[in-house]
């Protein structure tokens, strides 16, 4: 399974032989044999040459190896841990646009899922996160968006929405607008996923909003770029919104007609989620002003 799979992600025979140590010829048999059991092709022909890309039932067994092999790699580490008495490590990557409205106690409970193990917290962009789960590292990630493409396990925890976060005085005494009501220039928040950036121009486009006048903005200067600027609104998450409002002159106001939903999950790689305790985690008390029912 290791030998398919590198061929795959090395996208040459040649640097999967080096990769796992055995000769070219070797690898060939390997994956001829695999064919043989399967009883189908699993990788593209140019003639009578077997080229490195997979056809549609090689992309299925890919991804049932992928899991397996990280399964048997997690299996493996935790007998190691257990036998040398050690403790493993595992990072918890938490996007950092969403950093300032995760509850400290929260953390403290997610820590204690992790048995026999030490954890440590980190903020990181969203593609960063990707990145470390794609790789199969001890991780876990809390991020937004569509995560399908990952080779990994995910739980979504809760669905969040786009809100306008705007200066005080404006619209003063409305807790909710229509899209068209929306100013003409904005901010559209970049710290989310591409596809909910995506939605919310699709919306604005929707009531005959120009979507060049809303500017891209991340976490680090939204506010100072909305009370500084002309620019009279921000889109944004409700999460991330209802503790920015908090500064002062600052406030969320829910937007009625097309929804935009900004989905959290909880991702882990393949194989790796079965070893923790997330039931016994409250989704509703992940995020500030989130509590149970």
């Amino acid at each position: 399974m290791k030998v398919l799979l590198s061929a795959v992600q090395e996208k040459s025979f040649t640097k999967a032989s080096v990769k796992q140590h055995m000769s070219q010829p070797a690898v060939t048999i390997i994956i001829g044999e695999i064919e043989e059991l399967a009883g189908c092709k699993l990788f593209v022909r140019a003639g009578n040459t077997r080229t490195t890309t997979l056809t549609n039932e090689g992309e299925n067994f890919a991804g049932v190896f992928s899991k397996i092999v990280a399964q048997y790699e997690t299996a493996i580490q935790q007998l190691e841990v257990s036998v040398s008495g050690k403790k493993a490590w595992v990072d918890v990557l938490i996007q950092k646009s969403f950093a300032i409205a995760i509850r400290g106690d929260w953390l403290r409970s997610l820590q204690k899922t992790f048995d026999g193990s030490h954890v440590r917290f980190h903020t990181a962009t969203r593609d960063e996160i990707l990145e470390k789960i794609n790789s199969q590292d001890a991780c876990l990630g809390l991020i937004d968006g569509d995560t399908s493409n990952l080779k990994a396990d995910s739980r979504t925890i809760l669905t969040d929405q786009v809100c306008a976060l705007v200066r005080h005085t404006d619209f003063a005494g409305k807790h909710s607008i229509n899209w068209s009501d929306l100013p003409s220039k904005g901010i559209v928040h970049t710290g989310i996923s591409r596809s909910a950036q995506l939605q919310i121009r699709q919306a604005l486009k929707g009531v005959e909003i120009e979507s060049e006048g809303y500017v891209e903005v991340d976490s680090d200067v939204l506010i100072t770029k909305l009370l500084a600027d002309d620019l009279a609104v921000a889109l944004t998450p409700s999460l991330i919104g209802s503790v920015l409002e908090q500064e002062e002159g600052l406030r969320c106001i829910e937007l009625r007609g097309p929804r935009v939903d900004v989905p959290m999950r909880i991702v882990m790689p393949w194989g790796r989620m079965h070893s923790t305790r997330f039931e016994t985690l409250s989704p509703a008390a992940v995020f500030v002003g989130r509590h149970d029912d």
